[in-house]
C-alpha cells in the first residue's frame, strides 16, 4: 500500500512538473524566437499576449518547399489569416503585419498545407513577433510625415470611410490596407490620373477593430517623395463620390469598348 502511495505521489510530482513547462513552451513573448518542427498530420499553436496596443511583424522562416498557413485570433476577432511559400533552395524570411490590442490573448495557428504529393510533409520552422512603431490616426484631417509609414486607424463607428489624399499633381500617393476581408490580407490603393495622383477610395470598416495602415508617396520619376502627405479620412455621412470604378461583366447592352473583366469610371455619372 505504501509502494501504491510512493508511486501515486511521485506521478502527481512529475505531472505538476510538466505541465508548466509545456505551457511555457506553447505561449510567445514579443521579441522571442520560436522553433518548432510541423507535418502534415496536425497543426501547432502558440499564445501570444502583448503588453501594448499596435501594429505588430511576424516574421516566418521555412525553408523546405512547402506551403504553410498562419492564423493569429482572439475570440471572433481574426487579426492574421495569411498563408507563405517556402524554398529549399532560399534562407529567406516572410513577414505579416497585423494590429492587435494590449492585454488581449491571440491564438496563434500554424498549418503545414499539402503542396506537393511526392514530397515529405515534414518541415522546420522558425519565428519572431516584432512590434513595429506606428502612430494613430482619426477622421479629419491627417498628415504622415516621410518616416512615419505605418499609421493605426481605430474607427469608433462601423461603416464606409472614405480615405484621400491631397499633394501636387505631379506626385503619386499609395495606401495599403492591411486586413483580413480578401485572401491576401492586404488591400492596395493607388492614386488614380481622375484624382492627379492622389489615393481615393471607400471601403467598410469594422468599429473598435484596429486596421494596419501605409502610405507612400513618389514623384512622376518614381522616386521617394521626401515630404508630408496629407489625406482626409471622411465617414459615410460625409462621403461625396466624385468618380467610381466598377469591375466586371457589363452585359450586353454596354458599349463595345467594354469587353468582360474591363472597368467603367464613372465621373459625375457619366462613364468613360
Amino acid at each position: 500500500m505504501k509502494k501504491l502511495l510512493s508511486f501515486l505521489l511521485a506521478a502527481i510530482m512529475l505531472l505538476t512538473l510538466t505541465v508548466p513547462a509545456f505551457v511555457a513552451d506553447n505561449t510567445v513573448s514579443l521579441d522571442e524566437t520560436k522553433s518548432f518542427s510541423i507535418d502534415s498530420e496536425g497543426s501547432r499553436d502558440f499564445i501570444f499576449t502583448p503588453e501594448t496596443s499596435g501594429i505588430f511583424e511576424m516574421i516566418i522562416n521555412l525553408k523546405s518547399n512547402q506551403v504553410l498557413s498562419v492564423s493569429a485570433e482572439s475570440g471572433d476577432s481574426i487579426v492574421l489569416d495569411d498563408y507563405m511559400y517556402g524554398y529549399w533552395d532560399y534562407d529567406e524570411n516572410t513577414s505579416f503585419i497585423f494590429c492587435a490590442t494590449g492585454g488581449t490573448k491571440y491564438s496563434v495557428y500554424f498549418t503545414l498545407e499539402e503542396y506537393y504529393e511526392d514530397l515529405p510533409m515534414e518541415t522546420d520552422v522558425e519565428f519572431i513577433i516584432k512590434q513595429v512603431e506606428s502612430k494613430e490616426i482619426k477622421t479629419g484631417e491627417n498628415t504622415v510625415q516621410p518616416d512615419e509609414c505605418w499609421l493605426v486607424f481605430t474607427p469608433e463607428k462601423s461603416g464606409y470611410y472614405n480615405f484621400r489624399s491631397d499633394v501636387a499633381s505631379d506626385i503619386i500617393t499609395e495606401i495599403m490596407i492591411y486586413d483580413t476581408q480578401n485572401s491576401s490580407g492586404r488591400e492596395w490603393y493607388s492614386g488614380s490620373e481622375y484624382d492627379n495622383g492622389n489615393f481615393n477610395f471607400t471601403r467598410y470598416f469594422e468599429a473598435g477593430k484596429g486596421y494596419a495602415v501605409c502610405i507612400d508617396a513618389y514623384d512622376s520619376h518614381f522616386m521617394p517623395y521626401y515630404k508630408p502627405v496629407s489625406f482626409t479620412i471622411l465617414y459615410n455621412p460625409e462621403i461625396k463620390i466624385d468618380y467610381m470604378e466598377i469591375y466586371g461583366y457589363f452585359g450586353e447592352d454596354m458599349p463595345e469598348d467594354y469587353a468582360d473583366g474591363d472597368t467603367l469610371t464613372l465621373i459625375n455619372g457619366h462613364g468613360y
